[in-house]
């Protein structure tokens, strides 16, 4: 029953990412919780300057639990849900094998990265204006998808191409402010 309503609610959280409101055009749905840990993602759920344009702009190291068995690759998105201008994409991460339990910039080329919010390929650290708090996502997916995605996609391209196919997911959520 927890399971149910954690991936219920991830869902939720999910189409609110994407800028929607009531009733979503589509609903990602998951039949299993991936257990998402970061050692960037404290339990105070301030994001470290690291991350930021303020600091290294690195990208966030992550370990995941086990996906679901019929797994064929894993999804990550690390966006921010309070942009002016609706959800706006820091980093995606795609095809990542089914048997990874960990990213770690720099990544391997055994995964994709997509086109950030910035325009460029890769992780864009968290920016935003000054005196305001912004709330961020990390989310991972487990896809049944083949994993042969082009490079440089964007948020709603990436999107469009494993929505159908999601079996688990999981997430964490930060704030950052400048």
């Amino acid at each position: 029953m927890t399971r149910v309503l954690a991936l219920a609610l991830g869902a939720l959280v999910l189409a609110a990412a994407c800028g929607q409101s009531g009733p979503s055009s589509y609903t990602i749905q998951a039949s299993q919780n991936i257990n998402l840990v970061s050692p960037d993602f404290p339990d105070a759920g301030n994001l470290p300057v690291a991350l930021s344009c303020d600091g290294q702009g690195r990208a966030p190291s992550l370990t995941w639990s086990d996906p679901p068995p019929t797994t064929r690759s894993l999804v990550v998105e690390f966006i921010d849900t309070e942009a002016a201008h609706g959800v706006f994409a820091h980093w995606l991460v795609y095809d990542i094998p089914p048997g990874a339990r960990s990213l770690q910039p720099p990544l391997s080329a055994q995964a994709t990265q997509g086109r950030n919010d910035f325009g460029g390929i890769g992780y864009g650290g968290l920016c935003p204006p000054r005196g305001q708090t912004h709330i961020y996502l990390l989310l991972i997916y487990a896809v049944e998808a083949d994993p042969t995605l082009p490079a440089g996609l964007n948020r709603a391209q990436l999107e469009a191409r494993f929505k159908d196919n999601v079996i688990g997911m999981g997430q964490l959520e930060g704030t950052f402010s400048r």
